[in-house]
């Protein structure tokens, strides 16, 4: 089936590479940023707690079902350092990944 899509032209090579590695640095930094924020900064996790608990109470969902909420909550909040830690970690890589794509797209003859 051969269409004239612009879809496969437009992106294809050299043009898509930029657009991919470009769409995928704006992904990792919306991640990256604000967990670093959140890891460095005690101030930032608890207001992120707070909203996060009044959240919660304005919004009446069943009881049992808030009340697993709050359980998993406190759980993260046990370990946010971890969990922020392995979040960061994992965006890191992403970001090298994204950068490598944009230079092997600048690079390619």
């Amino acid at each position: 089936m051969t269409g004239s899509g612009c879809c496969c032209r437009c992106l294809s090579g050299r043009g898509g590479g930029y657009v991919t590695g470009s769409l995928s640095l704006v992904g990792c930094m919306t991640v990256l940023l604000p967990s670093v924020y959140l890891l460095v900064q005690d101030r930032g996790w608890i207001y992120l707690r707070e909203w996060l608990n009044s959240w919660l109470v304005r919004n009446h969902w069943d009881v049992e079902v808030t009340e697993s909420v709050w359980r998993c909550l406190d759980w993260v909040d046990g370990q946010h350092m971890l969990l922020l830690a392995g979040l960061v970690s994992s965006a890191s890589v992403h970001l090298l990944s994204s950068l490598l794509l944009i230079l092997g797209t600048m690079l390619m003859r």
